[in-house]
């Protein structure tokens, strides 16, 4: 897994978000929330950029799960959106398409 830094706001996610890379992702999620939970004033919503996501499976599904439903749970609305059309069909079969954004399939553009 590679991210960048979050800011209030904002976490952009990019990388493989993999069993493999599971105790990284997490540690990263984990100041990602922190970051939004002390920001000052904290965001009503922040935007989760999955469009550099590479790689998913259901470790990396249930990691991003629980970090939009810890922002929920802090009144914090998470808005993830780009993820990758060659990635809808993964989550989607794995039960997570509306929480990532991919309910819908690729948006025409």
């Amino acid at each position: 897994m590679q991210q960048t830094t979050s800011t209030p706001g904002k976490v952009v996610l990019t990388g493989a978000w993999t069993m493999d890379q599971a105790v990284e992702g997490l540690s990263f999620l984990a100041l990602a929330l922190q970051d939004q939970l002390e920001a000052t004033p904290p965001p009503t919503s922040t935007e989760v950029d999955l469009s550099q996501v590479r790689e998913l499976d259901a470790c990396g599904c249930q990691l991003l799960a629980v970090f939009l439903e810890n922002l929920k749970g802090n009144g914090i609305l998470p808005v993830p959106h780009g993820l990758a059309p060659a990635l809808f069909d993964t989550t989607r079969l794995l039960g997570f398409a509306g929480l990532l954004g991919a309910q819908d399939g690729p948006k025409e553009t």
